[in-house]
């Protein structure tokens, strides 16, 4: 079953949200507040959260310290649901990374894609090219020009 109303925030979006600088910014924005707007939740693991907030915070350029606690905020709120890498997930999250020999993907990714397997949550709020190698749906993608735009899904999903 496909959890409707749901999608999964890799790190790339969470920091493209909090990030004004960032080329995906204002489409993340955007479906950000529409799917808040329409009732989705949001899902995220532990560990992408943490690799967010790190990058977020060790680089002025990403919005330094503040944007780091704003980004904790959005975390804490109802909309976001953290799940955990447990043990088990991690364990399929490294077979997975070492088994994908001609793919780029960081154990972050290997561990999301297991969760997303496990909760049925094909959508993701990110403009990161891996989710889609692996068939999941992207929301934001850049068009030929480079600008990266939100595909807005239909009001009855």
């Amino acid at each position: 079953m496909i959890f409707p109303r749901a999608a999964f925030v890799d790190s790339q979006g969470w920091m493209a949200l909090v990030n004004r600088r960032d080329q995906a910014h204002s489409a993340i924005t955007e479906a950000y507040l529409d799917l808040g707007s329409r009732g989705w939740k949001l899902y995220t693991s532990n560990w992408t959260a943490y690799e967010a907030l790190s990058h977020i915070r060790e680089r002025a350029k990403n919005g330094g310290y503040e944007a780091a606690v704003a980004l904790r905020r959005t975390l804490d709120t109802q909309q976001v649901i953290l799940l955990p890498v447990t043990k088990g997930i991690e364990r399929r999250a490294q077979a997975r990374f070492w088994a994908a020999k001609d793919k780029d993907w960081s154990m972050t990714l290997c561990a999301n894609l297991e969760i997303m397997g496990d909760a049925n949550i094909i959508y993701v709020l990110s403009a990161a090219t891996p989710y889609e190698q692996a068939g999941l749906i992207l929301l934001v993608r850049p068009d030929s020009s480079g600008k990266h735009l939100y595909n807005r899904l239909p009001v009855e999903i």
